[in-house]
């Protein structure tokens, strides 16, 4: 399985600046503004969000990285 470059690019990004940044402000907010915001499931959903995305992107990089070993055969 392999992803469109963009498609892989976009989704790595999400992975790495979204989801943190997102979660650091959700929290921080949360905090500074006394939200009562249910943070256990917010980190849950972002976690699953997170590791299902790196399960995609994980898996389309190995699927590349065969790809180019063998057209460089």
């Amino acid at each position: 399985m392999t992803l469109p470059t963009k498609l892989y690019e976009t989704l790595r990004w999400i992975l790495y600046i979204v989801a943190p940044a997102a979660l650091t402000l959700v929290a921080s907010l949360n905090t500074i503004l006394n939200l009562n915001l249910n943070m256990e499931l917010i980190t849950l959903l972002v976690g699953a969000f997170t590791t299902f995305i790196g399960a995609v992107t994980g898996v389309a990089k190995v699927s590349y990285d065969k790809e180019l070993k063998a057209e460089s055969k």
